[in-house]
């Protein structure tokens, strides 16, 4: 018997596709401009003296013994250690979630663990140290497991000095060039950011990947001894039952090029022609740093005529998931991803997923709905039958059910302490 996820995409078929307008049908990446030069420079003058105070600031706190966190290395000293290390430590965030959880997984196993951050968000000061602080003698000889998603210049620099071990943990490197005309500042931290992960291959001893697409790029600079490991994604506390009705679908994530939240809207939009008017989209994310990608985002809206779209930016945890719960299909549309949690976190929420089968979606959704297209009106159709056909959905939805197996805190959990105590250093 064919998958739920082959009878849906036959089930989807073409009809109606002819009469579709070409702008539709459209999947190629919206074209942006190139930045005026007196935007590249005013850019670097704001992040030279951004750094220059960020050194004032720390400097002082430096001279009046001030911490990032409170604690020390205590009396586990003897304990083996593996501390961990990333450039941004807030809450919600998928990388600093997966950090906070390896942290508090090594800690009941046995391991003296500490996170060490470039920035942190004061709700999680007591947890997190300064990653000036890597270079205390407590933790001077100590295995350090090195997150890498963006550029982190200040992490970059206390980890050359750091003489124990480095082991890295690969989250993905959006490439640069999407955010050419878009953004400087993110393109030279994209191309910073693989920079950096590639000297951070010639030092590391070891590599976990989120994904086997990550891991295709780890092993791609020259790394041989590479795991797949998913985040270590906890179940939300008191998540809502999903009951769809809410008449539209919904896409999570920042509002970024890489994301596709023009193909999403495309898709929409042929949605509404070929079969429902009425049927909506709510996004939430934020475009911050990237407005000129929102802004022709929301100009595309316009011109295509998309009806009922909620823009709703950055939420609450609650309420994301609030939304989730009353949509009837989450939509991802992305070009690029190195793992999409909200793919997981609809998994178990029971909501039904419609995906292009792209980078490490194909590995998140694994035998789930991913579907090869670059027709945003083929995708309407397909979200068609998920929304339409009961019997299929809920197949679908048991396939999901299975899938997200994969991703249960006590499996992926056993398998980062299985990868620790083979490459952690004892005492």
């Amino acid at each position: 018997m064919q998958s739920p996820a082959s009878q849906i995409i036959a089930a989807a078929g073409v009809a109606g596709l002819d009469a579709v307008p070409a702008a539709l049908r459209e999947g190629r990446q919206l074209s942006f401009l190139p930045l005026p030069r007196r935007e590249t420079l005013g850019f670097r003058a704001v992040a030279l003296a951004t750094h220059a105070a960020n050194s004032v600031r720390e400097a002082r706190e430096r001279r009046h013994g001030k911490s990032a966190s409170a604690g020390a290395a205590g009396s586990g000293a003897r304990l083996p250690a593996l501390h961990q290390s990333t450039q941004t430590m807030r809450p919600w965030d998928a990388v600093s979630n997966d950090t906070l959880a390896i942290q508090e997984l090594l800690r009941g196993n046995g391991f003296r663990s500490e996170i060490f951050a470039e920035h942190i968000d004061s709700s999680l000061r007591d947890r997190v140290r300064s990653i000036d602080q890597l270079s205390d003698p407590a933790f001077v000889d100590d295995d350090v497991l090195v997150h890498v998603c963006v550029h982190a210049p200040r992490v970059m620099r206390a980890l050359e000095a750091h003489p124990g071990s480095l082991h890295l943990r690969f989250h993905s490197n959006t490439p640069p060039e999407w955010f050419r005309g878009i953004s400087y500042g993110f393109e030279l931290s994209a191309r910073k950011g693989w920079e950096e992960m590639v000297s951070l291959s010639r030092r590391c001893v070891s590599a976990i990947a989120d994904s086997a697409h990550n891991e295709r790029e780890v092993r791609g600079v020259g790394m041989e001894d590479v795991r797949v490991v998913p985040i270590l994604l906890a179940p939300a506390e008191n998540p809502p039952t999903w009951t769809g009705g809410g008449g539209y679908a919904i896409s999570v994530g920042r509002i970024a090029p890489n994301k596709r939240i023009d193909f999403v809207l495309r898709t929409i939009a042929a949605y509404q022609q070929l079969h429902d008017p009425d049927f909506g989209l709510v996004l939430v994310g934020s475009d911050r740093g990237l407005e000129r990608y929102g802004a022709a985002c929301r100009e595309l809206e316009r011109e295509l005529g998309v009806r009922n779209v909620r823009w709703v930016g950055s939420v609450e945890e609650a309420e994301k998931l609030r939304l989730m719960a009353e949509a009837d299909a989450y939509l991802c549309a992305s070009d690029h991803e190195g793992f999409c949690v909200p793919i997981v976190e609809s998994f178990r929420l029971g909501l039904p997923v419609v995906a292009r089968a792209t980078s490490a979606v194909t590995d998140t959704c694994g035998s789930a709905l991913a579907v090869d297209t670059v027709d945003p009106a083929f995708l309407a159709n397909v979200l068609r039958v998920v929304v339409d056909d009961a019997d299929l959905r809920t197949r679908l939805l048991a396939t999901q059910h299975e899938e997200a197996k994969r991703f249960e805190p006590g499996l992926v959990g056993e398998q980062v302490l299985a990868w620790a105590r083979t490459h952690v250093a004892t005492a």
